[in-house]
Protein backbone atom coordinates (compact mmCIF):
# COMPACT_ATOMS: atom_id res chain seq x y z
CA UNK A 1 0.00 0.00 0.00
CA UNK A 2 1.13 3.52 -0.79
CA UNK A 3 -0.18 7.34 0.45
CA UNK A 4 -2.83 8.70 -2.43
CA UNK A 5 -5.03 11.76 -2.70
CA UNK A 6 -8.82 11.24 -2.61
CA UNK A 7 -9.30 14.84 -3.08
CA UNK A 8 -7.20 17.91 -3.73
CA UNK A 9 -7.05 21.77 -4.46
CA UNK A 10 -3.56 22.30 -6.48
CA UNK A 11 -4.29 26.18 -6.26
CA UNK A 12 -5.82 26.65 -2.57
CA UNK A 13 -3.22 24.05 -1.28
CA UNK A 14 -6.01 21.67 0.08
CA UNK A 15 -5.59 17.93 0.05
CA UNK A 16 -7.36 14.94 1.66
CA UNK A 17 -5.13 11.52 1.72
CA UNK A 18 -5.07 8.34 2.77
CA UNK A 19 -2.83 5.24 2.73
CA UNK A 20 -4.47 2.55 1.04
CA UNK A 21 -4.29 0.75 -2.16
CA UNK A 22 -5.35 2.57 -5.66
CA UNK A 23 -9.68 2.32 -5.30
CA UNK A 24 -10.41 5.41 -6.89
CA UNK A 25 -10.85 4.19 -10.48
CA UNK A 26 -12.38 0.53 -9.33
CA UNK A 27 -13.03 -1.45 -6.85
CA UNK A 28 -14.26 -1.72 -3.21
CA UNK A 29 -13.57 2.42 -1.56
CA UNK A 30 -12.11 1.84 1.54
CA UNK A 31 -13.22 3.87 4.00
CA UNK A 32 -11.50 2.46 6.87
CA UNK A 33 -8.01 3.42 5.46
CA UNK A 34 -5.89 5.89 7.57
CA UNK A 35 -6.69 8.92 6.61
CA UNK A 36 -5.20 13.41 6.51
CA UNK A 37 -5.16 16.21 5.29
CA UNK A 38 -2.73 18.45 4.19
CA UNK A 39 -3.46 22.17 3.61
CA UNK A 40 -1.65 25.62 3.34
CA UNK A 41 -0.14 27.58 5.08
CA UNK A 42 2.17 25.24 6.71
CA UNK A 43 1.49 21.92 4.58
CA UNK A 44 1.41 19.69 7.76
CA UNK A 45 -0.35 16.59 7.77
CA UNK A 46 -3.23 16.52 10.03
CA UNK A 47 -5.18 13.26 10.75
CA UNK A 48 -9.09 13.28 10.10
CA UNK A 49 -11.79 11.01 10.95
CA UNK A 50 -12.47 9.19 7.74
CA UNK A 51 -12.00 9.29 4.25
CA UNK A 52 -15.59 10.24 3.75
CA UNK A 53 -14.62 14.19 4.79
CA UNK A 54 -12.43 14.48 1.53
CA UNK A 55 -15.11 12.53 -0.88
CA UNK A 56 -17.60 15.16 0.45
CA UNK A 57 -15.32 17.87 -0.13
CA UNK A 58 -15.59 16.83 -4.16
CA UNK A 59 -18.71 18.37 -4.18
CA UNK A 60 -16.94 21.84 -3.47
CA UNK A 61 -15.29 21.80 -6.28
CA UNK A 62 -12.25 19.72 -5.23
CA UNK A 63 -10.37 17.54 -7.74
CA UNK A 64 -11.16 13.53 -7.09
CA UNK A 65 -7.52 12.03 -6.87
CA UNK A 66 -4.46 12.49 -8.75
CA UNK A 67 -3.54 11.10 -11.67
CA UNK A 68 -0.86 11.79 -14.78
CA UNK A 69 -2.53 10.02 -17.22
CA UNK A 70 -6.21 10.20 -16.54
CA UNK A 71 -6.50 6.71 -15.07
CA UNK A 72 -3.93 5.60 -12.83
CA UNK A 73 -3.71 7.23 -9.49
CA UNK A 74 -0.25 8.24 -8.33
CA UNK A 75 1.25 7.40 -5.75
CA UNK A 76 3.41 8.63 -2.73
CA UNK A 77 5.89 6.98 -0.30
CA UNK A 78 4.98 9.14 2.66
CA UNK A 79 3.37 12.04 4.32
CA UNK A 80 6.27 13.83 3.57
CA UNK A 81 6.31 13.40 -0.11
CA UNK A 82 2.66 14.44 -0.06
CA UNK A 83 3.58 18.01 1.55
CA UNK A 84 5.98 18.57 -0.43
CA UNK A 85 4.03 17.88 -3.56
CA UNK A 86 1.14 20.11 -2.35
CA UNK A 87 3.41 22.75 -0.81
CA UNK A 88 4.81 23.11 -4.39
CA UNK A 89 1.55 22.61 -6.38
CA UNK A 90 0.48 25.74 -4.23
CA UNK A 91 3.58 28.10 -4.93
CA UNK A 92 3.66 26.98 -9.38
CA UNK A 93 0.27 28.28 -9.07
CA UNK A 94 1.65 31.89 -7.45
CA UNK A 95 0.87 30.94 -3.48
CA UNK A 96 -1.60 33.21 -1.82
CA UNK A 97 -1.62 37.17 -0.97
CA UNK A 98 0.12 36.28 2.36
CA UNK A 99 2.85 34.20 2.95
CA UNK A 100 1.71 30.45 2.57
CA UNK A 101 4.17 28.01 2.34
CA UNK A 102 6.99 29.90 2.78
CA UNK A 103 8.79 28.19 6.24
CA UNK A 104 9.68 31.10 8.83
CA UNK A 105 8.65 33.79 6.80
CA UNK A 106 10.16 37.35 7.43
CA UNK A 107 12.62 36.19 9.60
CA UNK A 108 16.06 35.02 9.99
CA UNK A 109 17.02 31.47 9.37
CA UNK A 110 15.04 28.67 11.26
CA UNK A 111 17.41 26.94 14.34
CA UNK A 112 19.72 24.65 13.09
CA UNK A 113 19.50 26.05 9.81
CA UNK A 114 18.58 23.88 6.40
CA UNK A 115 22.08 23.20 4.79
CA UNK A 116 24.72 21.03 4.07
CA UNK A 117 26.78 22.65 6.66
CA UNK A 118 27.81 26.13 7.78
CA UNK A 119 29.23 28.46 5.80
CA UNK A 120 33.19 29.27 5.61
CA UNK A 121 35.12 32.09 4.99
CA UNK A 122 34.25 34.89 3.19
CA UNK A 123 32.29 34.09 -0.53
CA UNK A 124 33.54 35.75 -3.39
CA UNK A 125 30.65 37.43 -5.11
CA UNK A 126 27.05 35.83 -5.78
CA UNK A 127 28.52 33.31 -8.34
CA UNK A 128 29.28 30.86 -5.77
CA UNK A 129 25.21 31.15 -4.48
CA UNK A 130 24.67 30.76 -8.09
CA UNK A 131 26.39 27.68 -8.34
CA UNK A 132 24.98 26.22 -5.25
CA UNK A 133 21.68 26.76 -6.96
CA UNK A 134 22.54 25.02 -9.72
CA UNK A 135 23.94 22.18 -8.34
CA UNK A 136 20.81 21.51 -6.36
CA UNK A 137 18.46 22.04 -9.56
CA UNK A 138 20.62 19.94 -11.82
CA UNK A 139 20.81 16.81 -9.05
CA UNK A 140 16.71 16.86 -8.67
CA UNK A 141 16.88 16.73 -12.29
CA UNK A 142 18.70 13.48 -12.08
CA UNK A 143 16.61 12.48 -9.24
CA UNK A 144 14.20 13.13 -11.56
CA UNK A 145 14.92 10.82 -14.43
CA UNK A 146 15.57 8.02 -11.90
CA UNK A 147 13.59 4.92 -13.21
CA UNK A 148 11.26 3.86 -10.83
CA UNK A 149 8.08 1.78 -9.95
CA UNK A 150 4.80 3.11 -9.13
CA UNK A 151 5.92 5.76 -6.32
CA UNK A 152 5.56 9.44 -7.27
CA UNK A 153 8.77 10.76 -6.07
CA UNK A 154 12.78 8.92 -6.38
CA UNK A 155 13.25 7.59 -2.61
CA UNK A 156 16.37 10.29 -1.59
CA UNK A 157 15.57 13.18 -0.30
CA UNK A 158 17.87 16.49 -1.35
CA UNK A 159 19.01 19.51 0.70
CA UNK A 160 20.66 22.98 -0.22
CA UNK A 161 23.84 23.56 0.30
CA UNK A 162 26.87 25.85 0.07
CA UNK A 163 30.61 26.08 -0.28
CA UNK A 164 31.88 29.39 -0.45
CA UNK A 165 36.03 29.95 -1.08
CA UNK A 166 37.53 32.64 0.79
CA UNK A 167 39.13 35.90 -1.01
CA UNK A 168 37.79 37.95 -3.08
CA UNK A 169 36.23 41.71 -3.20
CA UNK A 170 33.45 43.23 -5.46
CA UNK A 171 30.52 45.33 -6.08
CA UNK A 172 27.74 44.87 -3.34
CA UNK A 173 26.06 41.49 -3.58
CA UNK A 174 22.42 42.49 -5.60
CA UNK A 175 23.59 45.14 -8.08
CA UNK A 176 22.94 43.57 -10.86
CA UNK A 177 19.47 42.63 -9.37
CA UNK A 178 18.63 46.25 -8.69
CA UNK A 179 19.92 47.45 -12.22
CA UNK A 180 17.50 45.25 -13.62
CA UNK A 181 15.00 46.38 -11.75
CA UNK A 182 15.53 50.02 -11.42
CA UNK A 183 17.54 50.75 -14.73
CA UNK A 184 16.40 49.95 -18.38
CA UNK A 185 18.67 50.30 -21.24
CA UNK A 186 18.00 53.61 -22.73
CA UNK A 187 21.12 53.37 -24.99
CA UNK A 188 22.67 56.65 -23.51
CA UNK A 189 26.21 54.85 -22.95
CA UNK A 190 25.99 56.42 -19.33
CA UNK A 191 29.52 55.40 -17.02
CA UNK A 192 29.36 52.96 -14.23
CA UNK A 193 29.44 55.46 -12.13
CA UNK A 194 26.34 57.45 -13.04
CA UNK A 195 24.47 54.33 -13.07
CA UNK A 196 24.47 54.06 -9.82
CA UNK A 197 24.10 57.07 -8.61
CA UNK A 198 21.11 57.23 -10.96
CA UNK A 199 20.04 53.32 -9.85
CA UNK A 200 19.95 54.86 -6.05
CA UNK A 201 18.08 57.78 -6.82
CA UNK A 202 15.22 55.04 -8.31
CA UNK A 203 15.22 53.66 -5.18
CA UNK A 204 15.05 56.01 -2.95
CA UNK A 205 12.49 57.28 -5.07
CA UNK A 206 10.42 53.61 -4.98
CA UNK A 207 10.86 54.11 -1.19
CA UNK A 208 9.42 57.79 -1.23
CA UNK A 209 6.70 56.94 -2.93
CA UNK A 210 4.77 54.57 -0.47
CA UNK A 211 6.53 51.53 -1.40
CA UNK A 212 4.78 49.07 0.93
CA UNK A 213 6.80 47.39 4.30
CA UNK A 214 5.66 43.80 3.72
CA UNK A 215 8.50 41.93 2.25
CA UNK A 216 6.14 39.85 -0.20
CA UNK A 217 3.90 43.25 -1.10
CA UNK A 218 7.69 44.41 -1.93
CA UNK A 219 8.36 41.63 -4.47
CA UNK A 220 4.52 41.97 -5.72
CA UNK A 221 5.84 45.28 -6.52
CA UNK A 222 8.49 44.75 -8.42
CA UNK A 223 8.46 44.22 -12.37
CA UNK A 224 10.31 40.86 -13.77
CA UNK A 225 12.42 42.30 -16.58
CA UNK A 226 11.06 40.28 -19.86
CA UNK A 227 14.11 38.50 -21.04
CA UNK A 228 14.30 36.89 -17.54
CA UNK A 229 11.21 35.58 -18.41
CA UNK A 230 12.48 33.72 -21.14
CA UNK A 231 12.73 29.85 -21.67
CA UNK A 232 15.61 27.83 -23.85
CA UNK A 233 12.49 26.99 -25.78
CA UNK A 234 11.44 30.67 -26.42
CA UNK A 235 8.68 29.55 -23.99
CA UNK A 236 7.96 33.37 -21.67
CA UNK A 237 7.19 32.64 -18.05
CA UNK A 238 4.16 34.29 -16.66
CA UNK A 239 5.43 35.85 -13.91
CA UNK A 240 3.82 39.59 -13.26
CA UNK A 241 6.43 40.18 -10.30
CA UNK A 242 9.61 39.03 -8.56
CA UNK A 243 7.10 37.30 -6.06
CA UNK A 244 5.99 35.30 -8.69
CA UNK A 245 9.29 34.44 -10.16
CA UNK A 246 10.62 33.79 -6.32
CA UNK A 247 7.44 31.29 -5.94
CA UNK A 248 7.89 29.94 -9.55
CA UNK A 249 11.47 29.30 -9.32
CA UNK A 250 11.03 27.78 -5.97
CA UNK A 251 9.08 25.25 -7.27
CA UNK A 252 9.90 24.04 -10.02
CA UNK A 253 13.97 23.55 -9.14
CA UNK A 254 14.54 23.13 -13.66
CA UNK A 255 13.51 26.64 -14.41
CA UNK A 256 16.79 27.55 -13.10
CA UNK A 257 18.25 25.55 -15.49
CA UNK A 258 15.90 25.92 -18.18
CA UNK A 259 16.93 29.82 -19.22
CA UNK A 260 19.30 31.32 -21.71
CA UNK A 261 19.93 34.06 -18.56
CA UNK A 262 20.35 31.69 -15.32
CA UNK A 263 22.40 33.95 -13.64
CA UNK A 264 19.95 36.92 -13.99
CA UNK A 265 17.16 34.57 -13.11
CA UNK A 266 19.29 33.44 -9.88
CA UNK A 267 19.97 36.76 -9.06
CA UNK A 268 16.40 37.74 -8.11
CA UNK A 269 15.76 34.64 -6.77
CA UNK A 270 18.20 35.64 -4.39
CA UNK A 271 17.37 38.77 -4.10
CA UNK A 272 13.48 38.21 -3.09
CA UNK A 273 14.92 35.68 -0.74
CA UNK A 274 17.31 38.66 0.83
CA UNK A 275 14.52 40.45 1.09
CA UNK A 276 12.43 38.27 3.36
CA UNK A 277 15.26 37.37 5.31
CA UNK A 278 15.51 41.03 6.33
CA UNK A 279 12.47 41.87 7.24
CA UNK A 280 11.22 43.76 3.90
CA UNK A 281 14.61 46.21 4.65
CA UNK A 282 14.89 46.33 0.66
CA UNK A 283 17.25 49.93 1.09
CA UNK A 284 19.90 48.61 3.01
CA UNK A 285 20.52 45.97 0.36
CA UNK A 286 21.96 48.98 -2.39
CA UNK A 287 25.36 48.37 -2.90
CA UNK A 288 26.26 49.48 0.97
CA UNK A 289 28.37 45.65 1.48
CA UNK A 290 31.30 44.75 -0.09
CA UNK A 291 31.32 40.91 -1.16
CA UNK A 292 34.31 40.38 1.16
CA UNK A 293 32.68 42.16 4.60
CA UNK A 294 32.47 40.87 7.74
CA UNK A 295 28.81 42.11 7.30
CA UNK A 296 28.07 40.58 3.87
CA UNK A 297 29.06 36.71 5.42
CA UNK A 298 26.98 37.16 7.62
CA UNK A 299 24.21 38.48 5.26
CA UNK A 300 24.61 35.71 2.69
CA UNK A 301 24.92 33.26 5.55
CA UNK A 302 21.48 34.32 7.07
CA UNK A 303 19.59 34.41 3.55
CA UNK A 304 21.28 30.92 2.31
CA UNK A 305 20.53 29.14 6.01
CA UNK A 306 16.83 30.53 5.86
CA UNK A 307 16.20 29.43 1.98
CA UNK A 308 17.83 25.99 2.22
CA UNK A 309 14.53 24.74 3.78
CA UNK A 310 12.05 26.47 1.78
CA UNK A 311 13.60 24.22 -1.17
CA UNK A 312 11.84 21.16 -2.54
CA UNK A 313 13.10 18.07 -0.20
CA UNK A 314 11.86 15.35 -2.70
CA UNK A 315 12.48 15.27 -6.79
CA UNK A 316 9.60 13.40 -8.20
CA UNK A 317 9.25 11.76 -11.73
CA UNK A 318 9.01 13.48 -15.12
CA UNK A 319 5.31 13.83 -15.31
CA UNK A 320 4.53 14.81 -11.62
CA UNK A 321 7.29 17.19 -12.02
CA UNK A 322 5.31 18.40 -15.17
CA UNK A 323 1.87 18.12 -13.46
CA UNK A 324 3.33 20.85 -11.00
CA UNK A 325 5.26 23.49 -13.40
CA UNK A 326 1.95 23.34 -15.49
CA UNK A 327 -0.19 24.48 -12.71
CA UNK A 328 1.57 27.82 -13.14
CA UNK A 329 1.09 28.06 -17.03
Amino acid sequence: MSWYIDAMDGLGGLAFVSFRTADLRGGEIDFGAEAWVIEAPDFRPQPVASRAIGFAATGRGLQVGFSTDGDTEVAFQSLGSLGDFMRRTFLSGGGSDGAGGIVNPGGGPPDGGGGEGPLEGPPESLLVYASALLGFAERHQRLSATPQKDEGEATEEIRLGVATPAGGSGPGPFSQAFAMLFLQPDGTGRTRAASYRLMRYRVARFRRSGAPDDPLDILASLTVPGFVCLGTDGRCEKWRSVKDLFFGLLANPSLFLDAPYPKERIGLFLFAAAVQVHQGRLYDLVLNMRSASPEYIDFMRDVFEWLAPQMPRYAFRPDVEKAILNVAQ
